[in-house]
């Protein structure tokens, strides 16, 4: 019996996809971007050139299949992960030539790092890059990074040096403490509510562009999203202002990159996938 229903749920999903007028094919392809991540993940990267709202859908029933297709899709990537063992995913969402544009059009970018830690550490015998490097990278890169701008977000003092902080500031950076800068607003969802506040600060802005919209999930309290390697035990989001912030930044014309990374499945797999999950979604929906 079970068979049967799922066969017939496969059949009014790809019916469903069959009759959706916007051809996927043209609006989707996958390219390589990110300069600063684990260069084995870039093949993962996805790309995408419409917003979920785009699509002509003819009903309800359409929505709901193609939002338990996404579901699905999402739920193989995390278990791909899973299978390979990889310490480290990202996924590139809602994405033109970004790399391309940014290079040849002389397009300027903002830069948002949600995170516990600043990310801006040296690199290993000065060649080597880590987790812990990739802002270094970016903001020593002067060919791609010049006139750009740079916000560090949700940050624990606990967790970062001062000469790392000095260094940001030096860089012309900003640096929201999760202590000090967002827990002090009297809100309910006082992450979302300060990442309204930054978002807006770079669509106001003429001279950026685009804005790059990085999602480190150890910056998520460990109660809701437990498989990082670095989980934040006291303090960190909360599950409810991290898909918050998601539902904002879908929001956001600028936004053109987006990713969330350091999610460790060798440590922990159903709670923070799950998580992971409804932030896509939440994101692309």
């Amino acid at each position: 019996m079970s068979l049967i229903l799922w066969s017939c749920l496969v059949f009014l999903m790809m019916k469903a996809l069959l009759e959706i007028k916007v051809g996927l094919e043209e609006k989707m392809h996958m390219n390589k971007l990110c300069q600063y991540s684990n260069k084995n993940l870039m093949n993962a990267a996805y790309h995408k050139k419409f917003y979920m709202q785009d699509l002509y859908l003819k009903n309800q029933l359409q929505k709901m299949l193609m939002i338990t297709y996404i579901s699905m899709l999402m739920k193989y990537l995390i278990n791909y992960l899973k299978q390979k063992q990889l310490l480290l995913a990202v996924v590139m969402i809602k994405v033109t030539q970004i790399s391309k544009d940014w290079l040849m059009e002389s397009k300027k970018l903002g830069v948002i790092n949600i995170d516990s830690h600043l990310d801006v550490r040296p690199l290993i015998n000065q060649n080597q890059s880590h987790s812990g490097s990739p802002f270094r990278s970016m903001l020593e890169d002067r060919e791609r990074y010049q006139n750009s701008k740079f916000i560090e977000f949700a940050i624990k003092g606990c967790t970062c040096s001062y000469e790392h902080y000095l260094y940001v500031l030096n860089k012309g950076g900003k640096v929201y403490f999760l202590e000090k800068d967002i827990r002090r607003l009297n809100a309910e969802n006082q992450g979302s509510c300060a990442m309204n506040n930054v978002l807006k600060e770079f669509e106001d802005d003429q001279n950026i562009d685009y804005i790059f919209l990085s999602f480190d999930v150890d910056s998520i309290n460990s109660a809701w999203c437990p498989g990082v390697s670095a989980p934040s035990v006291v303090g960190g989001l909360t599950n409810f202002e991290a898909l918050s912030i998601m539902e904002r930044a879908k929001k956001s014309k600028k936004i053109k990159l987006i990713d969330l990374s350091e999610f460790n499945p060798t440590i922990e797999c159903e709670r923070t996938s799950n998580l992971i999950s409804e932030m896509i979604i939440t994101f692309i929906l």
